[in-house]
């Protein structure tokens, strides 16, 4: 709550924009509570739902920051399921061995806590550099394996 950037970096990626490092933005941001045991109503159930929503809005990229834990598997099979269906995908977090276990397409990983995995509250520099490393990962070929960032919090 301190700073939504540390999970949603919206106001970070809309500079992007402005600064033509990114083409545009989809009109919305999913979210949704990753904590799931059972991942079968994730393939079943919200994976349909984010693919609709992708189609939509002509999604040609997904950036996917699980918030805790519990949510990493889930966005694993998020980010599976959305290269299966074009859309490229990159996902960033804290925890290499839970990243790893769910082996998505292209990732990042950095010591910062849980609560931010994309960069200290209030620090927007560490932000714009753990999602321009991130980002850049979309422009390699999946699998990339998971790229470690320097960053730490």
């Amino acid at each position: 709550q301190q700073d939504p950037q540390t999970v949603a970096p919206v106001e970070l990626l809309q500079e992007m924009v402005a600064e033509k490092k990114l083409g545009s933005l989809a009109p919305v941001f999913l979210s949704y509570s990753g904590f799931q045991p059972h991942a079968i109503r994730i393939v079943k159930e919200l994976v349909p739902q984010v693919l609709k929503a992708a189609r939509t809005y002509g999604v040609h990229a997904a950036l996917i920051v699980p918030a805790g834990r519990l949510s990493t598997q889930s966005a694993g099979l998020l980010a599976r399921a959305l290269e299966v269906n074009n859309i490229v995908t990159v996902l960033t977090g804290w925890d290499r061995s839970q990243i790893e276990q769910t082996a998505p397409p292209r990732g990042t990983v950095t010591r910062l806590p849980s609560s931010s995995p994309m960069g200290a509250p209030g620090d927007v520099e560490q932000q714009r550099r753990v999602l321009s490393a991130t980002l850049a990962l979309l422009e390699q070929h999946a699998p990339t394996g998971i790229h470690e960032l320097d960053e730490a919090g």
